[in-house]
């Protein structure tokens, strides 16, 4: 009997010491339609480059069906409220402390705060609106946070627009969109 025969008279064929797993071998012959083995070594490198890649590429994309564009640092923003509901509101509460619980544990459809870094006394503020057209302005300094209410998206924006903060707010905001207290 030929030695690295079978009993047929056949020569034995040596299993492949390919570097690739089995799933990956398969997969590759059945893209590409030839197996693994007739590609030279420097061949094989690059294939296993170019799909590690495209796995690792492949969920980093970003999503752009969304045709919302959120201007200024979103802190949450959802179609429909969950949770408590901002329309279950009101217009006025026992205490600015309560005021502020109840505005921060509902869920608003538009929710933002605005950098006010460049203020030299406006510490933050921040917008919530249940319908996209007005909701509560809460603006932050050195010494408390003031409410308002009411105040439309467009005084928002300009707010967050504004080469001064402080001048806008005093100019646009302030003793305007009143917070009542019982």
């Amino acid at each position: 009997m030929m030695r690295g025969s079978d009993d047929l008279g056949v020569p034995v064929r040596r299993a492949s010491l390919s570097r690739f797993p089995l799933q990956l071998r398969a997969l590759i012959t059945g893209l590409a339609g030839f197996p693994l083995q007739s590609l030279t070594r420097g061949s094989r490198v690059l294939l296993t480059f170019l799909l590690g890649a495209i796995v690792l590429f492949s969920g980093c994309g970003s999503d752009s069906s969304s045709s919302t564009e959120v201007i200024g640092n979103p802190v949450e923003e959802a179609n429909a409220p969950v949770g408590n509901s901002c329309d279950d509101l009101p217009t006025s509460f026992a205490s600015y402390t309560e005021a502020m619980d109840r505005i921060r544990s509902a869920s608003f459809r538009i929710a933002e705060e605005q950098n006010t870094d460049k203020s030299s006394w406006v510490r933050g503020a921040e917008f919530y609106s249940c319908n996209g057209a007005s909701g509560f302005f809460i603006l932050h300094t050195d010494d408390r946070e003031y409410i308002h209410v009411d105040v439309p998206l467009n005084v928002w924006q300009g707010f967050k627009e504004a080469s001064s903060f402080g001048t806008y707010y005093n100019a646009n905001i302030k003793r305007r969109y009143r917070l009542g207290l019982n």
